[in-house]
């Protein structure tokens, strides 16, 4: 999990071991900092940034090159996801937050 909060970091750390989930692993910092670099490949990966800053569009972008072939990106949004280059494997909406299943086309 990448947090940039350092309060935020702190409460997933205080979740992750009142689960427990010891392969759980929490780093604090930037994630589209992260998620540009050259690194680790995933197969799934989870995106639910700050919905006062128009991020989505980035992180998307970004988490695409990260994932393995056949990966997904799961994503939340203060409005329903329709982006360009990605089917739509499920969506949904919780409270105000829309999320789907996407996969790169």
């Amino acid at each position: 999990m990448l947090e940039q909060d350092g309060r935020a970091v702190a409460t997933l750390r205080a979740h992750a071991r009142a689960l427990p989930a010891p392969r759980v692993e929490i780093r604090q910092l930037d994630a589209l900092v992260y998620l540009k670099g050259d690194g680790e490949r995933f197969d799934l990966i989870l995106l639910d940034p700050p919905f006062d800053r128009d991020l989505l569009g980035s992180a998307l972008q970004s988490a695409a090159t990260r994932l393995n072939p056949g990966g997904k990106i799961y994503a939340e949004s203060p409005h329903p996801l329709l982006p360009d280059g990605y089917a739509v494997l499920r969506q949904g909406r919780a409270g105000l937050s829309h999320f789907c299943l996407l996969e790169p086309v």
